[in-house]
């Protein structure tokens, strides 16, 4: 089903955990269940929508902030667990933009403590916590990337601590209707709690920990990342940033007056949606902070692969404009506009698009929304494969002249018997002298590719090939080897790549002397 291959994008290919990931992609008003279902109720939830400040938790000034996070059937293998619980551990960074509050003389910021991350399974009391911690020098980063507004800036929150893996199941487990919520507290230094503000999330992870190559050589995920809009420099790499609208309610949901604001939110959760093409759609919340009704302008779709969206009524007429009244309770809004788009059929891209709407008495009363949508290949006419691929050489140093064997083991994670093809990349190419290859093998220049049929369902297939280096010259020799299903796609592509491997080449002499020239 594509929204299972795009819970495996988001939480394994892309790097967003089973905790942290979605929590800092969803925008205020979506429950944030990515690619669940979008009539699974109303977002708004008494102590867990995002857009909520519950007036309990609040002292002067500061305002305690919830995003909801849910996923209805999730499976993750014991393979895509492992995978998550060895790269977490310091690659999780999420960024808040925070303004000034009215009247105050600076921008507000993350109080001292009570920052965290929770996880529960539906029906169970047990909650799995992360306590989040700011850290300046990931901030510091942020900026870099978005430069902040004059009245704002950038804070960074990271876990804590890594006790929380321990809790990450080691076996294929199946997470049914998984509940969780990220919290953070901002402090607003005793002026308002800045009632109507926006708030942006941005989720970022070091440069760095992304595997080297893997973005130039992994088609999907190259796709993916531009599309998707991450942002990268030489520290982090980070989502488009999403805006969220702080709303502060009575004990009863009733909004409190606030600034003119206006927001724009995923109904139901999805800011990511997976289809198989050819339509899509979304539906949203738009509502607004005035006593009066209002009506808003619908500004044209961006998309960043220029596929086309159009707005509708929830009774399926096309619109540009539509009247959108007093909001009355946080918890009681519903779905008021959809979005549907024409995709491509039976591809494998991801879009975002970029959502506006303007009022059309005051063009600076705004609301936003980020949203993503997925294509997939149908699994009822595309073959849906779980390959990996691991890399070894026989010898670490050589010498100039002599051979190093190396051994590729692929495995298939499916039911059933696969075909893959196998890339496998050396270099420098002008060290080898020849190669020997099993059949199915070809070679041309410094890359070989091999056919390898019939990988035994849950089983294992060895390749071997020897490598022999040219006389006298020294180098390192470097390779990195990539299996892909022959016909089909594979969504946990995190382990389609080994390597790179490296054997030191020791040669006789690496000295080269020029010629002495005298000129008279």
């Amino acid at each position: 089903m594509p929204r299972k291959a795009l819970r495996s994008v988001l939480q394994i290919a892309f790097l967003l955990s089973v905790l942290l990931a979605v929590a800092a992609n969803n925008p205020a008003g979506s429950s944030g269940c990515c690619g669940c279902d979008t009539g699974g109720g109303s977002d708004h939830k008494a102590g867990t929508t995002p857009e909520e400040a519950l007036p309990g938790a609040m002292q002067s000034g500061q305002v305690e902030r919830y995003h909801d996070f849910s996923t209805s059937n999730t499976t993750l293998r014991a393979k895509d667990l492992a995978y998550i619980k060895e790269w977490l551990p310091g690659n999780v960074i999420i960024g808040l933009h925070i303004p000034t509050a009215p009247g105050a003389s600076q921008p507000g910021s993350l109080a001292d403590e009570n920052h965290e991350v929770v996880a529960r399974v539906a029906g169970s009391w047990i909650s799995y916590r992360v306590p989040l911690v700011s850290d300046s020098d990931m901030a510091e980063c942020i900026s870099d990337i978005f430069p902040p507004d004059a009245d704002a800036h950038w804070q960074a929150l990271v876990p804590a601590n890594d006790e929380y893996l321990d809790w990450i199941p080691e076996y294929t487990t199946d997470f049914d209707d998984l509940r969780g919520w990220l919290k953070y507290v901002l402090d607003f230094h005793g002026a308002s709690f800045c009632n109507g503000c926006t708030i942006k999330l941005t989720y970022c992870t070091p440069t760095d920990s992304l595997p080297e190559d893997l973005l130039a050589r992994h088609p999907l995920l190259r796709l993916a990342l531009n599309d998707l809009e991450w942002n990268t420099d030489g520290c982090l790499t980070c989502t488009d940033p999403i805006p969220t609208v702080i709303r502060i309610t009575d004990n009863q949901g009733n909004p409190l007056p606030s600034a003119p604001a206006a927001w724009l939110s995923a109904w139901g959760g999805p800011v990511l949606t997976g289809t198989y093409g050819p339509q899509v759609e979304n539906w949203y919340t738009l509502g607004h902070s005035l006593q009066e009704t209002t009506t808003f302008n619908l500004e044209p779709i961006q998309s960043q692969n220029g596929w086309t969206y159009d707005w509708y009524d929830t009774s399926g007429n096309p619109i540009t404009q539509i009247e959108i009244a007093p909001s009355t309770s946080t918890w009681g809004e519903t779905r008021n506009v959809v979005v549907r788009g024409t995709v491509p059929m039976n591809a494998q891209e991801f879009d975002t698009i970029h959502l506006t709407a303007t009022s059309a008495s005051d063009p600076s009363l705004q609301a936003e929304a980020t949203s993503i949508v997925g294509v997939f290949p149908d699994p009822e006419q595309n073959t849906v494969a779980d390959v990996g691929i691991t890399k070894t050489a026989d010898a670490q140093t050589i010498a100039a002249g002599e051979s190093v064997e190396y051994t590729l083991t692929i495995t298939n994670y499916e039911e059933s018997p696969v075909h893959v093809v196998v890339t496998d990349t050396l270099s420098p190419a002008w060290i080898i002298s020849d190669v020997t290859l099993p059949q199915g093998c070809e070679r041309t220049g410094g890359q070989l590719v091999c056919e390898v049929l019939n990988v035994p369902a849950g089983g294992l297939t060895n390749l071997k090939y020897t490598v022999h280096t040219v006389n006298w010259l020294g180098a390192t020799l470097s390779n990195q080897a990539e299996v892909q299903p022959k016909d089909g796609v594979d969504f946990r592509f995190y382990d389609n790549q080994a390597g790179p491997v490296e054997v030191v080449v020791e040669g006789e002499g690496s000295t080269f002397y020029l010629p002495i020239v005298l000129k008279p």
